[in-house]
């Protein structure tokens, strides 16, 4: 089961990444990017099973996570910071590129 969330966080990190980037091209480009909500479910869909096959099907998941608890501590703490950073870093990317896309097509703020 643990596994199968860990899928699901990189699912949603994923997505949000997915998200800043198509804001951020509608922003360059000037035109709104419309995308049907069926299109963006399958699409959740696909990834969430790409991540479940390679982290928990495959094992590369549980592999990593063995191994994990094998490094010294100075290097499992290393590893938590640069992925905290890389959530943090993603969040930090949706917020600016909403908040362009907003003053760009100059729709109200929520």
């Amino acid at each position: 089961m643990k596994a199968r969330s860990a899928a699901l966080g990189l699912t949603l990190v994923d997505g949000i990444l997915v998200m800043s980037f198509g804001a951020s091209i509608a922003v360059v480009t000037h035109q709104v990017i419309e995308v049907n909500r069926w299109i963006v479910g399958i699409a959740v869909i696909v990834l969430y099973s790409l991540n479940d096959y390679f982290l928990v099907d495959q094992g590369r998941g549980i592999a990593f996570e063995e191994r994990f608890r094998g490094f010294r501590a100075g290097k499992r703490t290393l590893l938590y910071l640069a992925a905290s950073g890389i959530v943090l870093a993603t969040g930090i990317a949706l917020y600016f590129s909403a908040a362009a896309y907003h003053q760009t097509f100059n729709l109200p703020r929520k």
